[in-house]
């Protein structure tokens, strides 16, 4: 935007028109989760809002954590802790 600064409305309008585009689909993903959710099992579901929440942090530009333990079972040190 510094080196064409005549273009920085276009550009920034273009950037809102993008950011509403993901958000509706975000909004569309997480409606159609919550319409399903009844006909998923408890893992299907999970995986699902995981996949909404990750979206929504992509799209806010938030820093996704670290991912946990790939188990409840895992050993210590397999989960990266003590």
């Amino acid at each position: 935007m510094a080196q064409h600064p005549n273009q920085v409305a276009a550009t920034l309008f273009q950037m809102r028109a993008d950011r509403k585009e993901e958000a509706d689909k975000l909004v569309e993903r997480v409606a159609q989760i919550a319409d399903g959710h009844e006909r998923m099992d408890l893992l299907e579901f999970a995986l699902a809002t995981d996949s909404a929440l990750s979206k929504t942090y992509e799209l806010l530009g938030i820093a996704q954590p670290d991912s946990g333990a790939a188990s409840l079972f895992s050993k210590p040190d397999e989960q990266g802790g003590s």
